[in-house]
């Protein structure tokens, strides 16, 4: 090969390979939020698949228990976990979890410990569906409109104080409350739908002619005699204090909502107040306080309804560059808009009265919002959530190119800097990668005795500049060449190249070259330059076996010899180089000749053949010991006994090899192999024929497609324009483009960017498959199936980097800033409350093990970066409080507390169900019956006590039973009791006998097992029997006695025998004793369990069994020639002996041409491995009825493939078993079938409908549904919809495939 060819294809393979490199990248993915709190040595984890992963504590199973806050309320718990892994993830998801903080437990089961509390703040991966619109009355019938992505909504009908009625729900946008509605009462709606988050509950309006009446109020002390009027005027007697102050909670043990001081009356109105903090419908809890008597109300309870009506949530929540836009909300009059971190960490909040808010210098990659419409006399409506930000990034290249001799790589250095930084000066080049507007900077610095020309897009492109250092923004993915010339003196090209003259191959040895350019490695070619009139020495070195002959000019046929000398030197002039080469060029060929005896050697000839046509159908190379050919219709090379020869055979468009055959092309016996790539040992002369056939065109399309919005929320043609080329024709366009192609021709796609788009790259079957085929807008590639592309675009973005404080462990709040790439930020003071005994000692950048600075000091921001407080301890004294609290109740923290000298220390006060606060002391003074008390700058000891008292208040509520739970061999049971609303448990339906601790009360101990004396059994086993519980004990195999003679055998009739369980008599084995038979006669004999039989057909069987009576066989192998209609026998008699056929073996029929129709019998119980893999005209197969193990890849490759009934037996269903079965349009799955393969029926792009019957199907294999029918519609059990929904989730099917019921 000449070197400017040479260089010519390094140049185009060094482009494609930086062009793959060269794709814009989108920063933001869910990733697992941080975990909090936990034991150590449980080491529990979050993946970002979303699994929980935790060490081995020797439980025997594990239990979580996830809830809403740290004092419990719980979300959910999962039970009887067997190992050490769990995807909560999925938990959340399928629970609609909303965002925000929680709290779990792990228990390890048997040792009865715990991982402690652990919290995280989670940010679902699925979108939250927009609340309905339009909430109306249609007479008694609600309707609202439609919601995209909804595919149910939950209708709650509520009374006109706010309690629930009825819960309905329904697939239509409305509900009926015939029999229900009445005046006052609303409703309200939830949207619901597959891969979405529930939406916010939507308001409707009252029904009737309704006017707000104050709700009752319950609890509180009757001397107070507290009282809500219809104007919502809260009234009370007078308590004889000159003020009175109102504490209002969300609930019982806290949560303040607002407190309202000294109020100069007996009376306040507390629903305006409540209009004003624009509460939300619910029950609330207020005291009243009468302050120069220290005496209050006690606890009363309101449940709210709003007298005002809720805004509906915005919608259309979007991001334009960095503006957060959303559509106006009717009667708003302003938003509330929050930026929010990739974690989920609130960042900044403002108030609008447009539509849109830019966060110009606060958006970060992966950042979020939410707005809140708000007006005066509505309430607010609920927070609606933004899309994620995504701010993208782009590859840059820089490399060296010498333009003299058009190579890259050389004439100098290259020098790149993005804001991901440099790798510094680079003969070679390189990649870095730039967010999008920052700063590129290039720098070039030409070798010695070259000088520098200009940057270029490419190496033929457009100049960029001509500045050696040049700088531009990032806009776009750029591969740019510093382009260098040398500066003076004539070069020439020297190439050499070995001959061996004895078998005309290119071998004999190796040749080197020195130049004063430099020196190349001992090879079979070598390449340098040289400068004119200096001297060049080459080199050939023979091979064992061989001798150097000469050096010759171009040919190796040439009669003149250049040179004999295996080293020779000459000085280089215009005289022996080829002057019309450019550069000149001077090419040599070392010959060799063997100089060893030579071996016996065959002839080797192949031959193209087309079993269609006359016309060629492809082509072949060959490789024997002598050397190897080009690719062409026959080729003729002799080979050395006993080496390997290799041939390889192409296809030429439209044609499809079927095999090499030896000796004659159109004998199928012939066939040797059916792999195009085959090699064999030369032993004797042959003539291989490569043989193909015509195969018909293939359809291409190819997709324009938005991924902008994620997974299934992208969108079909947007983004750009596609088109194709085939050897049909071309098509173009911004939808879906579809052409036909010759089988085997060359294709070519193309993608052009929308404005505001840009170009990711190529995915085959799905835009959701993780890996691109191509990252280049133009791509070329030969097609041999039916393809669907997708040219994947995504919106153009950019981004700063936000600096925020942290706390670490002390209190208050600090606001950070948004920074350019490479900017400077100045640290600020501190104002962070120190924890006790802690002072302030420096700032920590980027961890809190992280470099320290102070305040006023600068650090440069070249990511999101966290500033972390440092603190160093303080001397201090410290002082003792005790704490103590008498019976039925509890004071937090109790005995003995220390408390630093100067600080304060809170303590809680909590009385047991049924009791109150009595009185609180502080150093032997009472304070009154208060809930909590705080010690301000402590400088002494002190105590502080607490007594209870039971409550006074007349239980009013009606006890429910709950049943009696009788106890059974292993677990305990529970005595009847009765259960009140309020919480409290009784032991008589009046009320009268509290039961103070349900958990230990009432306990039935559990009884013990009632085992069987006798034993029971089956085929598997014996055991012994729990009368009570069915519980099995002592499960073990039976063990199998001697032969038992049931009945002698005679001369004219058989006997029988049998074998038992020695333990429990089970009959285990049954067999005939064989006719005595007279002097003389025979009886056949079976053959041995392995040896391979021959039945009259040609057909080979294994035996599996040897045995006269139930003898087994395994079918191995098809008669020669077998085609058409294929039944495996029921049992197959051979040599007197007749057998159950039992199994197909691995490869029985693999790549058969020619059978059509498969009948499998009735004994059969599995199909082996690839047992008719390749079988292309195949299009029926019925499966036996016994049959259980459909092995993998059993039918892989079936293109013809239409039919397929699976017998009741089935239960697996193995890795490939139908892959690219691409004429397969239905499938029934049976109903014992448990597990199905990886890649089961990958490729079945036909495949349109699966018909689930199993309830017991436990595992789907990784892509088993990638490449079927885009809108398959997969029916399972409707038991199993749920279940069965998650199971075959993700597993390589497009978007739009439905499981349904």
């Amino acid at each position: 090969m000449k070197k400017k060819t040479k260089m010519r294809l390094l140049s185009i393979l060094l482009c494609f390979v930086m062009l793959v490199g060269l794709m814009p990248t989108r920063a933001f993915a869910w990733t697992a939020p941080t975990l909090s709190g936990g034991k150590a040595e449980w080491n529990v984890q979050l993946s970002d698949e979303g699994v929980l992963t935790w060490n081995d504590m020797g439980g025997t199973s594990y239990d979580i228990e996830v809830d809403k806050t740290a004092m419990g309320d719980t979300l959910t718990r999962i039970e009887g976990i067997v190992g050490t892994s769990y995807n909560l993830i999925d938990r959340f998801k399928e629970l609609k979890v909303e965002n925000g903080t929680y709290y779990f437990t792990i228990k390890a089961n048997g040792t009865d410990t715990t991982s402690g509390t652990i919290s995280f703040s989670y940010i679902s991966p699925e979108s939250k569906l927009s609340e309905p619109l339009n909430l109306r009355w249609d007479g008694t019938v609600a309707k609202w409109d439609s919601v995209a992505g909804a595919t149910e909504y939950s209708v709650t009908l509520r009374t006109k104080d706010g309690y629930v009625q009825l819960v309905k729900t329904t697939s239509a946008t409305q509900y009926d409350w015939t029999t229900e509605a009445a005046d006052g009462r609303w409703f309200e709606v939830v949207a619901t739908g597959d891969n979405y988050r529930n939406s916010n509950a939507a308001e409707g309006p009252k029904y009737g002619t309704y006017s707000w009446t104050a709700p009752t109020l319950t609890g509180g002390k009757a001397e107070w005699n507290v009282t809500l009027s219809d104007d919502g005027m809260l009234r009370w007697n007078d308590m004889g204090s000159a003020t009175y102050d109102i504490y209002v909670d969300e609930s019982a043990m806290g949560g303040t909502v607002t407190n309202i001081y000294s109020i100069n009356t007996n009376a306040y109105n507390l629903i305006n107040r409540f209009k004003t903090l624009n509460l939300e419908n619910g029950t609330y809890y207020f005291t009243i306080k009468a302050n120069d008597t220290d005496t209050t109300s006690g606890d009363i309870r309101i449940t709210y309804v709003s007298p005002e009506t809720k805004l509906s949530a915005p919608l259309n929540l979007r991001w334009e560059g960095t503006t957060a836009k959303w559509d106006s909300v009717a009667n708003a009059t302003e938003y509330e808009v929050r930026l929010y971190s990739d974690s989920g960490s609130l960042q900044l909040s403002k108030t609008t009265s447009e539509t849109q808010y830019d966060w110009t210098t606060y958006a970060a990659d992966g950042y979020w919002f939410e707005v809140i419409a708000t007006a005066a006399d509505y309430r607010n409506s609920n927070a609606a959530e933004g899309p994620k930000y995504i701010v993208a990034s782009y590859s840059i290249g820089a490399y060296p190119y010498d333009a003299t001799v058009n190579k890259t790589q050389a004439g100098g250095q290259v020098y790149l800097t993005t804001d991901e930084g440099t790798d510094g000066w680079s003969s070679d080049g390189y990649i870095k990668t730039a967010t999008e507007g920052s700063t590129v900077t290039l720098n070039a610095m030409p070798a010695t005795g070259y000088k520098f020309v200009e940057w270029r897009q490419g190496t033929s492109g457009a100049t960029i500049s001509t500045d050696a250092n040049y700088q531009f923004a990032a806009s776009e993915n750029k591969y740019l060449y510093a382009v260098f010339e040398t500066i003076s003196s004539t070069s020439y090209d020297i190439e050499l190249a070995i001959f061996d003259s004895t078998y005309t191959t290119t071998d004999g040895g190796t040749v080197s070259i020195q130049t004063n350019q430099g020196s190349s490695v001992a090879g079979q070619s070598a390449t340098k330059s040289a400068t004119e009139n200096t001297a060049v020495t080459i080199t050939a070195v023979p091979k064992q076996g061989y001798e150097f002959v000469a050096w010759k000019v171009s040919s190796p046929y040439v009669s003149t010899a250049f040179s004999t000398e295996a080293t020779y030197t000459f000085t280089v002039t215009e005289s022996v180089v080829d002057t019309n080469e450019n550069p000149p060029l001077l090419f040599l060929y070392a010959v060799f000749q063997e100089t060893q005896p030579q071996a016996t050697t065959y002839e080797i000839n192949c031959v193209s053949h087309n079993l269609s046509s006359n016309e060629t159908a492809g082509k072949i190379y060959l490789e024997t010991d002598k050397g190897g050919t080009g690719y062409a219709a026959s080729q003729q090379k002799y080979a050395t006994e006993n080496t390997t020869v290799k041939v390889k055979a192409v296809a030429e468009p439209g044609y499809q090899f079927v095999a090499w055959r030896k000796g004659s092309p159109t004998d199928a016996n012939a066939t040797v192999s059916t792999d195009a790539n085959y090699q064999f040992t030369a032993t004797e002369a042959v003539w291989m024929y490569a043989v193909f056939e015509y195969t018909p065109d293939c359809t291409i399309e190819c997709v324009p497609f938005d991924i902008t919005g994620g997974i299934n929320n992208g969108q079909n043609n947007v983004g750009g324009t596609v088109s194709i080329q085939t050897d049909k024709g071309t098509a173009s366009g911004t939808i879906t483009q579809s052409l036909k192609a010759t089988r085997n021709s060359s294709v070519t796609v193309n993608a052009v960017a929308a404005s505001g788009y840009e170009f990711l790259g190529w995915k085959k079957a799905s835009p959701y498959v993780q890996d691109f085929v191509a990252t280049t807008a133009s791509y070329t590639f030969d097609i041999n199936e039916e393809l669907y592309l997708y040219a994947v675009f995504q919106q153009a973005s950019t981004s700063e980097y936000i600096v925020s404080y942290d706390a670490n462990g002390g209190s208050g709040t600090m606001v950070g800033d948004m920074v350019e790439g490479n900017g400077k930020f100045t640290l600020e003071n501190c104002t962070y409350v120190a924890p006790e005994g802690y002072k302030f000692k420096a700032w920590a950048i980027g961890s809190v093990n992280g470099e320290q600075k102070q305040p006023g000091e600068q650090i440069t921001i070249t990511g999101e970066t966290y500033i972390y407080a440092i603190w160093e301890s303080i001397a201090v004294s410290n002082y003792t409080i005790t704490a103590t609290a008498g019976e039925n109740g509890n004071i937090t923290p109790s005995g003995e507390v220390s408390v630093a000298k100067g600080s304060s220390k809170t303590f809680t006060i909590t009385a047991d169900n049924g009791y109150h606060i009595k009185d609180v002391k502080v150093n032997g003074t009472s304070i009154g019956a208060v809930s909590a008390y705080t010690f301000e700058n402590v400088l002494d000891n002190a105590t502080i006590s607490v007594e209870f008292d039971v409550d006074t208040v007349l239980h009013t509520c009606n006890p429910n039973l709950v049943p009696k739970v009788e106890p059974n061999c292993t677990t305990a049971g529970k005595s009847a009791y009765y259960h009140c609303e309020c919480g409290k448990n009784y032991e008589d339906a009046q009320g009268n006998t509290a039961i103070a601790d349900i958990e230990s009360w009432g306990i039935l101990n559990s009884l013990n097992h009632d085992y069987a004396s006798t034993w029971s059994s089956d085929v598997s086993g014996h055991w012994k029997i729990c009368a009570r519980c069915s519980e099995k004990q002592n499960v073990s195999a039976h063990t199998a006695g001697a032969w038992i003679v049931d009945k002698e055998a005679t001369e004219t009739a058989v006997g029988s025998k049998h074998k038992e369980c020695t333990v429990c008599g089970y009959k285990l084995e049954t067999a005939e004793i064989p006719k005595t038979g007279k002097q003389g006669e025979t009886t056949p004999l079976p053959a041995a369990k392995g040896k391979v039989l021959t039945d009259k057909q040609g057909s080979s069987y294994k035996v599996t069994k040897s045995d006269a009576k139930n003898g087994e066989v395994t079918f191995a192998k098809p008669k020669s020639g077998v085609k058409g209609t294929v039944k495996i026998p029921d049992t197959v008699t051979i040599d007197g002996i007749t057998y159950k056929v039992t199994a197909i073996e691995a490869n029985a029929f693999k790549n058969n041409k020619n059978i059509t129709k498969v009948i499998i019998g009735n004994h059969v119980t599995v199909i082996g491995k690839n047992a008719f893999a390749g079988c292309k005209k195949l299009s029926s197969v019925t499966v036996g009825k016994k049959v259980k193990k459909i092995s993998a890849g059993a039918f892989s490759g079936c293109a013809k493939l239409k039919t397929v009934k699976l017998g009741a037996a089935v239960t697996t269903i193995g890795d490939k078993a139908f892959y690219k079965c691409t004429s397969l349009t239905n499938i029934t799955i049976p109903a014992k079938v448990t597990g199905i393969g990886k890649s089961a029926f990958e490729g079945c792009k036909k495949l349109k409908r699966i018909t689930v019957k199993s309830t017991k199907l436990k595992s789907v294999g990784k892509k088993a549904l990638k490449g079927i029918h885009a809108k398959t519609k997969i029916k399972v059990p409707k038991s199993k919809l749920a279940k069965y929904k998650r199971l075959f989730k993700n597993k390589g099917q497009g978007k739009n495939v439905k499981v349904t019921k």
